[in-house]
């Protein structure tokens, strides 16, 4: 597996990827992933978006959202949890909606996709689970190589 980061993502973005890509097992898988950290806001102000396949997944980040910058710690929680979702995308555990289809499947299962409920969706439950999880082990390792 490949990570392309793009130009603008900082040295600690790129470290905090290797670290997040290895503890979930994403450098492991077959398939590349572009990162991007956006100069301004994303669409509906979220801090990230990810889609992709089985071959492939990009990955926005925003710098801003509702005109305020986002914090260090928000942009790597938020790409530790695009990584999930990257990695979900390429072992196939999640496969995007087929145009006009709004369902989107987890491990098999239909699931119709309600904006309103994307926080109770299996596939953001194991990401959001997971970033909190890569971040606190990330900040762990950070401290021990300071010994």
């Amino acid at each position: 597996m490949n990570i392309y980061l793009s130009k603008s993502i900082p040295l600690y973005m790129q470290e905090y990827a290797d670290f997040a890509a290895n503890y979930i097992g994403l450098d492991k898988l077959r398939g590349d992933v572009f990162v991007r950290l956006c100069s301004g806001a994303l669409s509906d102000d979220s801090y990230g978006l990810c889609w992709g396949d089985n071959y492939s997944a990009e990955i926005d980040i925003a710098s801003k959202s509702v005109n305020e910058k986002v914090s260090r710690e928000d942009k790597l929680k938020t790409l530790g949890h695009e990584l999930v979702h990257a990695k979900q995308y390429l072992k196939r555990e999640l496969l995007p909606p087929k145009y006009p289809s709004i369902y989107e499947t987890w491990k098999g299962v239909e699931h119709k996709y309600e904006p309103h409920q994307e926080r109770e969706m299996p596939w953001e439950v194991e990401a959001t689970i997971l970033e909190d999880e890569i971040y606190v082990s990330y900040i762990i390792w950070k401290a021990s190589k300071k010994k």
